[in-house]
């Protein structure tokens, strides 16, 4: 799998000598084996041979002065810019990351330099909203080869399926539900759902629409890598669906405890998920798409910018109407030229007006960051702040 591929990829990467550094303890406690760790030592006998331990207590240090630089530049510069490898395709994800944190997309998708440690089980909170996304699927996509499903098919998938199929998506990606501590959060997690999946069919119904898709793959060239695919964008969407005139329309689902979250994305107009899917399914459908929306839940609400009927629907007002996809390839290419000539800019904890992306961004027709108090809001998930010069916040 992807996890073994990492680990296993110095070896594909090695000429003549590989050193190998392991540590005994991390953190006071014993960390887990490497797996090529564990079979040199299973087929070794004389493993000892090669492997040197050096005594750190006991080893001569050398005293050296503190350096302050006090020039420091919200930039970094390298050498050989021309052996980095750009990804064949980008993602909503991937994207943002370029052009909000192009560290963080340096390091995680043209140097591979990721956290590969053995997974953690994911939180409670992650895994309701896996679990709902899986639930979901399972009883609102079209069944048996057809193209659409009605909200009448979907309610007697609800009433007849539901129990069985809330069970069947823990024991398939949610297990820490079934944690004796947890019984009671499964328990809710069902109710939440049982509203929340009648809430959605109640929107779907009052609005003529049919689901079209769930978790549908959608891929289109935006113009921005040559690859032989044809197609340099690829997405997920959560839900796609059709109204009365067989217009396409696109859900996203959330499982948020935040109140206003994505409900600001969409009134900044800062919505890029959405804007890409409904761009990549226009072009796919070769039928605009005219309405996108985000379900939150366990609100069990959706929002949009643009009008739903009922009153489960919030229509909101965008604080703009810059064309943020166009922005968005505009940033791809100021981002691309920067690493390009080997130089990743640093936003984050240096002065907004230091930054020339915040310069160029009007005159480029950049998208914008997120600027407060003067500063790019920072990453607060990023795994590279010691490489960006900052403190790492709590997670």
């Amino acid at each position: 799998d992807y996890h073994q591929q990492m680990e296993m990829l110095p070896f594909t990467m090695t000429d003549g000598q590989l050193i190998l550094v392991v540590t005994d303890y991390v953190g006071g406690e014993v960390p887990q084996k490497h797996p090529f760790m564990v079979r040199l030592e299973s087929q070794v006998e004389n493993l000892e041979k090669f492997v040197v331990s050096p005594d750190l207590l006991n080893e001569e240090t050398e005293d050296v002065s503190l350096v302050r630089n006090e020039n420091v530049q919200c930039h970094i510069d390298f050498n050989h810019a021309d052996l980095l490898k750009w990804p064949n395709h980008m993602s909503a994800t991937s994207l943002t990351t370029l052009v909000e944190y192009p560290l963080d997309f340096v390091m995680e998708r043209m140097l591979n330099i990721v956290n590969t440690g053995p997974g953690s089980i994911a939180d409670v909170k992650t895994t309701k909203g896996t679990v709902a996304h899986a639930v979901i699927e399972g009883l609102f996509a079209p069944r048996d080869g057809k193209e659409r499903c009605t909200a009448d098919e979907i309610e007697a998938r609800v009433r007849e399926e539901f129990d069985n199929q809330v069970r069947k998506s823990i024991e398939a990606c949610g297990a820490i539900l079934y944690l004796p501590e947890n019984r009671l959060e499964a328990e809710l997690l069902k109710e939440q759902l049982q509203k929340g999946l009648g809430v959605l069919l109640t929107i779907i119904r009052e609005n003529h629409l049919t689901v079209t898709g769930c978790e549908q793959r959608v891929t289109k060239d935006m113009g921005m890598i040559k690859t032989e695919d044809g197609w340099d964008m690829i997405g997920f969407i959560d839900m796609t669906l059709e109204d009365e005139n067989h217009h396409p329309v696109v859900f996203d689902f959330k499982w948020t405890s935040s109140k206003s979250y994505y409900r600001d994305l969409l009134t900044a107009n800062r919505s890029i998920q959405l804007e890409l899917y409904r761009t990549m399914l226009s072009a796919e459908k070769r039928d605009a798409v005219e309405r996108v929306a985000y379900f939150l839940m366990p609100e069990s609400h959706l929002y949009s910018l643009e009008h739903f009927d009922g009153l489960h629907c919030t229509q909101l007002q965008p604080a703009n109407n810059d064309n943020i996809v166009e922005q968005l390839k505009n940033s791809f290419f100021y981002r691309k030229k920067q690493i390009d000539s080997g130089r990743i800019e640093i936003g984050e904890g240096f002065p907004s007006s230091m930054v020339d992306y915040v310069n160029d961004t009007e005159a480029a027709s950049l998208f914008p960051l997120n600027i407060s108090d003067g500063e790019q809001e920072r990453n607060i998930f990023s795994n590279y702040a010691l490489f960006k010069g900052i403190r790492e916040e709590k997670k």
